[in-house]
């Protein structure tokens, strides 16, 4: 009877041995178990802080851990759910022993005797009902689970994938909902919790069952100190902490970055970024204060960037809040191509110092003027005959930039930008024309940003032969560095006039004030008003503010003065003081110059010394110098056929042409011109020397709209160098009328091509052709 017992025993053993083998053999791969399990995708701050999350598809919260679980949380877990979880092969037989018993017991299932692999089988079955074939398949599948996995990747699986409360998933999900820290910054006590809570979940709530699940963590920490894992005193502080009183709310303003690198990196779940938390926090308050503000004039969007000194973003702040449900709020705006505005300025600045075209001193042409079809006008409307390169840039004029862009090659300067990362410019060079440098085309405020933060760490780093690429996570596998062909001398010069822009409000008295920010900085307003921007630099850190609205609608006075350098200085106030840029001396020179205008010194003009970079050439002598002879009172000018030689005066002028002087003397009240001649004195100048037309434009077409009284009329405007001079006009040889002092003429031509002539009292004529257009 015994040998046949034995022989059935043995019998049942190796079916069972069978119908295991055969399970294991047909059981699921490894890349099976939780390979279609969907995360949410985390951003974590520069130290590890959650500062945005989005819910994963399949309405879970469920933030995986990557890399070791914490020391504590290991030691916890392991003793409250398997201590033998170390040696045994996916089941305990004896927990199962003791499961069994107590079950009959009590008639009902009170243990599952199941270990952290059985659970982490079960979970992979999604959770089904209890009963003892379960329990056989759970089996089972631990064996294979310990089979294919090693034994941290089975702890780091099941603490990914334990419920932590409500939809809440993972002990990594649990840390940074109740506590709003990363699993290894954890106390004992906040450990002890999450290695309790899968246990009963439910028994979190934030006004229930509080007592029952602070016992149940309490037992675990004295177990610990039994286990040595911690000192008394440990257990008794740790007992001491109170449990969460509320979920750990995330924060805010970090929503679009996250979906922005979630969508750059499809396979990515946790970003490890360089978010400074507090920086964010002030940077949300801050557009949250500006946007209610905003509102007023339906404005809705604004964007903010900051770049530390490493070129690390730290700040990102994407869009309006979300709360404020405005409309284009979801578009991160940091990254949406916008109109540049005036922001390219002062890399053409630099440019042109570095190829010899300018110094910061040369005067630049100030008058109106059409290149073609494209005829630029500064912002305030009004022309100042010629401008120092450096007050242009200072002032953000349109008129002059144009000029220095035709000068410069506009394929070069498009050539600069793209090669320093502008990857907006998607058309040929000629297709933006000179339009490329007021606003004509389109960049976004990382891109613009990063040139400015290239520019100001070549002169913060002049040690450094390159620039490091921008970051905008720990994870990115960009290449190490990037290109900017500025030299140090001309980055600096132009950052140095940077530092002279007029500020908004109190800020333009910085200079007054003991330890006021010396920062560089820009603003740019492009055409319609659709876009304002501000960028600022300094040694440490960029910022970056874009302001509008995300469809492109403009609106009365968006303008990057108005609305956008306000939320730069209330950013850059929000950021440690800034401390001024190192003078790269071994990278300038210093060269003599004509006061006046900025022009290598020749024949005895009033000399000035100007920095320029070391590698500038610039050789240009003055055009707007020139001897004249005097009479002995030095108010007229003379020849020798009405005065004696030896009662002439030499006397070195400094003269401008004539559109020029008239607009310049505008605003320069010691400028003098050309002394007239003498009136004994025939005038030697001849009338291109004198007067010149303002308006019409060689070979212009002219459309003159009808008003309300019939067809209005077309103004005419000459400059005279002397002020005082009569001017008659003819239109096509018929006398019009003549004008003193004011040289305009209102005309009212027939549709058709037409000649106009304006002559002086000396008989000096200048004539210019155009059509009026039906």
């Amino acid at each position: 009877m015994s040998n046949m017992i034995r022989t059935k025993s043995c019998f049942l053993c190796l079916v069972l041995a069978m119908l295991c083998l055969s399970y294991i053999c047909i059981s699921p791969s490894k890349a099976s178990y939780f390979g279609k399990t969907a995360y949410s995708k985390v951003l974590l701050s520069d130290k590890d802080q959650l500062i945005s999350a989005r819910i994963a598809a399949d309405g879970q919260w469920r933030i995986p851990h990557v890399g070791n679980l914490s020391d504590k949380y290991k030691k916890a877990v392991l003793l409250f759910e398997d201590r033998n979880f170390s040696w045994h092969w996916g089941f305990d037989p004896i927990a199962l022993a003791r499961a069994a018993f107590l079950n009959l017991k009590h008639g009902t299932i009170v243990s599952g005797g199941s270990t952290i692999t059985m659970q982490l089988a079960r979970l992979a079955r999604n959770n089904p009902p209890r009963t003892y074939w379960e329990k056989f398949r759970e089996v089972l599948l631990a064996v294979d689970l310990e089979i294919k996995f090693s034994k941290d990747e089975i702890l780091e699986l099941y603490s990914n994938h334990v419920p932590v409360g409500g939809n809440h998933i993972g002990v990594t999900t649990g840390a940074f909902y109740y506590f709003g820290r990363p699993l290894d910054q954890l106390t004992w006590a906040e450990s002890a919790l999450l290695a309790v809570l899968p246990n009963s979940p439910g028994l979190l709530h934030l006004s229930k069952n509080r007592d029952i699940l602070k016992a149940k963590r309490d037992r675990l920490l004295t177990r610990l100190q039994d286990e040595g894992y911690m000192s008394l005193q440990d257990l008794e502080l740790s007992k001491l902490e109170p449990l969460p009183i509320r979920n750990f709310p995330i924060s805010q303003g970090s929503h679009h970055l996250l979906n922005t690198l979630s969508a750059q990196n499809l396979k990515t779940n946790t970003f490890h970024s360089y978010i400074n938390q507090p920086l964010q926090n002030r940077l949300y308050q801050i557009s949250k204060s500006f946007s209610g503000v905003l509102s007023g004039n339906h404005i809705n969007n604004l964007a903010i960037l900051v770049l530390d000194q490493k070129r690390r973003v730290i700040g990102y702040i994407g869009n309006s809040p979300l709360d404020e449900l405005k409309e284009g709020r979801f578009v991160d705006i940091v990254q949406r191509p916008r109109s540049t505005g005036s922001l390219l300025k002062p890399f053409l600045y630099g440019l042109m110092l570095d190829s010899s075209l300018i110094t910061p001193m040369t005067l630049v042409q100030d008058i109106p003027r059409s290149f073609g079809r494209f005829r630029p006008e500064n912002f305030d409307r009004s022309y100042r005959g010629a401008v120092p390169s450096q007050e242009a840039l200072i002032k953000s004029l349109n008129i002059p930039f144009a000029n220095m862009l035709k000068s410069y090659g506009i394929d070069r300067f498009h050539y600069f930008l793209k090669s320093s990362g502008i990857t907006t410019l998607n058309q040929p060079a000629s297709h933006y024309g000179l339009s490329l440098i007021l606003g004509g085309a389109e960049s976004t405020l990382f891109q613009l940003s990063d040139l400015y933060s290239r520019m100001a760490y070549q002169v913060s780093n002049q040690d450094k032969d390159t620039i490091p690429a921008i970051s905008l996570h720990k994870g990115q596998t960009e290449k190490q560095s990037v290109g900017f062909k500025m030299s140090l001398g001309a980055s600096f010069l132009t950052i140095q006039a940077m530092q002279e822009v007029v500020r908004p409000g109190v800020e333009a008295h910085w200079q007054k004030f003991l330890g006021g920010r010396n920062i560089a900085w820009k603003t740019g307003t492009s055409h319609g008003f659709r876009d304002a921007w501000a960028i600022g630099v300094s040694p440490e850190f960029t910022v970056g503010v874009w302001v509008g609205n995300a469809d492109g609608t403009g609106r009365p006075e968006l303008t990057g003065i108005k609305q956008a350098a306000p939320i730069l200085f209330q950013a850059l106030h929000s950021l440690p003081d800034q401390k001024s840029f190192d003078i790269p001396w071994f990278d300038l020179k210093t060269i003599a110059v004509c006061r006046e205008n900025g022009y290598r010194a020749s024949q005895g003009c009033e000399e000035a010394d100007v920095e320029v970079p070391a590698k500038s050439r610039f050789q240009k002598t003055s055009p707007h110098h020139k001897l004249v002879q005097l009479d002995s009172s030095g108010q007229y000018q003379v020849h020798s056929q009405c005065e004696s030689v030896y009662n002439m005066k030499q006397r070195l002028i400094f003269s401008l042409p004539p559109i020029e002087a008239h607009y310049f003397r505008r605003y320069h009240s010691w400028y003098k011109g050309t002394p007239p001649f003498r009136k004994d004195c025939n005038d030697s100048l001849s009338a291109v020397e004198v007067m010149s037309f303002i308006y019409p434009f060689p070979s212009s077409n002219i459309y003159v709209p009808n008003d309300f009284g019939g067809r209005s009329a077309t103004v005419f405007k000459v400059a005279h160098k002397q002020s005082k001079q009569t001017l008659e006009w003819y239109l096509d040889r018929e006398y019009l009328g003549k004008t003193k002092l004011f040289h305009e003429m209102a005309i009212d031509p027939k549709p058709g091509r037409h000649r106009i002539t304006v002559v002086d009292l000396q008989g000096r004529r200048i004539s210019r052709f155009f059509e009026i257009l039906d």
